[in-house]
């Protein structure tokens, strides 16, 4: 007797004892491939761990029908083992930059040399993995155009069914689980059935997102966080937080934030986050990464007002748009504080007025702003300081007065006035046009120690002469001895 209905209700002991002999003899199973995205060529395979044992991936090899060899599958994200009920996907090695920008760090992610083939109408490919002997696959997919896929950006499933891409995520349309039990099945009445009402088990999967802004200009701090969430709509905000900023910088936290970074110098950096649920595993549960692009902050005072109209122009002449929130405009004796949110957009110059900031005429003649690390960024005049350099050439030019006048105007040019320079003093001391060597230093030197030295000795000599006469002119006569 056929029970179409009865079956969906009930599960005889006989059915779970098959179905628990499937599961014990059943391993790696591909659930998804992406074999020619649109307008991208970012190739991937998904695969599935059905067993209650766990697998280690790297021990696996992917055949792909185009090749005659067996490509060797590398850890890059997560656990290498797949245990029962997780997911992994397979990127190719060179795409993988191009898969994390458009899904993220979505799974346990390895990486292969592999190639799908974009197929022509008529041609069809395998994919294949297995345990080293190609003619004996774990599990395979032989997929053509009609199948779909084909440059719509979707994907395709185990059972050749066209998707939207889910990498590290259950399918939608579909059951990753292999056990699918047909309704049409005849069994005998008279054999007691048990009511079994059980849901299938989602899989468990943790993803871990870095919030952070993709440009930032260098020494100036920015905001980071945080956002770890579950596939049941859980989010997680204890745990443990590693950072690695790429900068050869690490931090652990125990809250996902948010907190403040800066980098230091320009680049482009790969911050990186790994999260675990608890203090005991080594491998992260959750890993996300993104590329910083830290610009230099090119931010200058083009030209500031005069007495009746004392404005303040910036200008930004990077490529890039620069956020300029709390920076402090000092000019004379006052500052003024630029709003939160105020934006220079790349190229482009913005003009403060003095109803806004306050500044007078006077003010104005020496500006300056500082970023809000109280760095300085840039001053108006702009100060230049050349080093002091000896015997420049000399314009040349007919008119002699024209010539010493450009002469001392250029020297005095060359010279910070902060600085002393000792030579100089000394070639002062000497006399002008006195241009003295070390050599005549030294010369000099020497003959002052031997000056010394003579005069030193003429006067020991004199004051033994002296004790000398003394002594001669005392006689004993000139002694009287008094009682």
């Amino acid at each position: 007797m056929l029970l179409k209905k009865k079956i969906k209700h009930y599960i005889i002991f006989l059915l779970m004892f098959f179905s628990w002999a499937g599961v014990a003899n059943a391993n790696l199973e591909i659930t998804e491939v992406m074999y020619n995205l649109d307008g991208a060529d970012i190739d991937w395979i998904e695969i599935y761990n059905p067993d209650s044992s766990d697998v280690d991936v790297t021990e696996i090899k992917l055949l792909i029908s185009n090749n005659t060899f067996n490509h060797d599958i590398k850890g890059y994200s997560g656990s290498q083992y797949l245990h029962k009920g997780e997911l992994g996907v397979i990127v190719v090695g060179s795409q993988i930059s191009s898969f994390l920008s458009r899904w993220s760090n979505s799974a346990i992610l390895f990486t292969s040399s592999f190639s799908l083939p974009n197929l022509k109408d008529g041609e069809e490919a395998t994919v294949s993995i297995n345990n080293g002997d190609k003619n004996s696959p774990l599990d395979s997919v032989t997929y053509k155009i009609s199948d779909g896929g084909n440059g719509n950006g979707n994907s395709l499933s185990g059972d050749l069914e066209e998707l939207t891409p889910t990498p590290g995520k259950a399918n939608s349309s579909n059951s990753v689980s292999s056990n699918n039990y047909s309704e049409d099945i005849t069994i005998d009445e008279n054999i007691d059935l048990i009511p079994i009402i059980e849901e299938k088990a989602e899989i468990l999967k943790i993803t871990t997102k870095i919030i952070s802004p993709k440009i930032i200009v260098a020494g100036i701090p920015f905001s980071i966080s945080s956002l770890t969430t579950t596939n049941r709509g859980n989010t997680y905000a204890v745990g443990r937080f590693v950072w690695n900023f790429g900068d050869g910088r690490i931090s652990e936290v125990k809250v996902p934030g948010p907190f403040e970074y800066t980098y230091e110098y320009p680049g482009e950096y790969s911050m990186t986050l790994s999260y675990f649920d608890n203090n005991f595993t080594k491998q992260p549960d959750a890993t996300n990464r993104i590329i910083i692009k830290v610009i230099p902050a090119e931010i200058f005072i083009s030209s500031v007002g005069d007495i009746i109209n004392s404005f303040i122009e910036l200008e930004n002449k990077s490529n890039y748009e620069i956020t300029l929130s709390n920076w402090i405009i000092t000019a004379g004796f006052h500052y003024f504080v630029i709003p939160e949110g105020t934006t220079l957009l790349s190229g482009k110059k913005i003009k403060l007025s003095p109803k806004i900031t306050g500044f007078t005429g006077d003010d104005i003649k020496s500006v300056s702003i500082m970023n809000t690390n109280k760095e300085l960024i840039a001053t108006y005049p702009i100060e230049i300081k050349i080093p002091i350099q000896k015997n420049l050439p000399l314009k040349k030019t007919t008119n002699n007065k024209t010539n010493n006048y450009n002469n001392k105007n250029e020297d005095s040019l060359l010279r910070d006035p902060d600085v002393i320079n000792l030579n100089e003093l000394a070639a002062s001391a000497a006399g002008p046009n006195v241009d003295v060597s070390k050599s005549t230093y030294a010369f000099i030197g020497l003959v002052l120690i031997i000056g010394i030295g003579i005069a030193s000795f003429l006067l020991i000599k004199r004051k033994e002469k002296i004790s000398d006469y003394m002594e001669n002119d005392i006689r004993p006569e000139d002694m009287k001895i008094i009682e």
